[in-house]
């Protein structure tokens, strides 16, 4: 498979940077209290995000650390299978919505608890349990981290997660170990030019479909020292380059 690069313009020129394959990761969250909870999620006012979704929310969305994430509800009703649109993102595969979900063992007070209590599902008789994500507006040469947060009580449903962006990385996981809840992350970075990338959620078993409580995208932004680094080293090549 060819590299594919990312363009660097700086003071002194322009310096190919090849775009590399995301990688996908996960790790647990804190259930209580409250407070920890919130904090073990990383989603924080000081990050920048393209999206913060509460799937199936039915009172305005979740607070969680004092950032709101966009309601989602279906509208069409359960068992009707339509794609779920918002402001630059589109989730299909998903044909029911479950309210006040009794298996949330966030600490109620949290914010998580409230993006938990309500969550998308496939389901029905002859309905395969593959969803895709797809977010749109993006830019390419940035990178990026979609979080999906995940409740605890559904172990034993085996997933398969990917991405379509260079590489068509992906991750086999359970969809909510007994261990407790857990976010899985996929931090990435598009081809220059390109806007969208899509998330499959496949099931190894068709019997146990992927749960969508919330998820968050991330828009990474280089600290000035670290952009002071990249000249630098630029400049560096560069000079090499004249005196070769």
């Amino acid at each position: 498979m060819g590299r594919k690069f990312v363009a660097f313009a700086g003071l002194f020129g322009c310096v190919a940077m090849p775009v590399q394959a995301g990688v996908w990761s996960e790790a647990p969250l804190v259930a209580s209290p409250a407070a920890a909870a919130d904090l073990s999620s990383g989603i924080s006012t000081t990050k920048i995000y393209t999206h913060a979704v509460d799937w199936g929310s039915d009172d305005g969305g979740a607070v969680i650390n004092g950032v709101t994430l966009v309601a989602a509800q279906r509208t069409a009703g359960d068992g009707v299978l339509a794609d779920l649109v918002g402001s630059n993102f589109t989730l299909s595969g998903t044909t029911h919505t479950f309210q006040n979900n009794p298996a949330n063992n966030y600490d109620p007070a949290s914010g998580m608890f409230d993006m938990n209590d309500d969550f998308l599902f496939s389901g029905g008789a002859g309905v395969s349990p593959f969803q895709t994500l797809t977010l749109t507006g993006l830019t390419g040469g940035v990178e990026y981290i979609m979080s999906s947060y995940v409740s605890n009580g559904w172990n034993g449903g085996i997933e398969i997660l990917s991405a379509d962006d260079p590489g068509f990385t992906s991750i086999t996981t359970d969809r909510g170990d007994a261990a407790g809840p857990k976010v899985i992350r996929y931090r990435y970075m598009l081809d220059p030019g390109d806007t969208d990338i899509v998330f499959t959620f496949d099931a190894a078993d068709d019997a146990n479909g992927f749960h969508q409580y919330g998820f968050t995208n991330e828009r990474l932004i280089p600290e000035p020292a670290a952009l002071g680094l990249l000249a630098v080293g630029t400049f560096g090549l560069l000079a090499r380059r004249r005196r070769s």
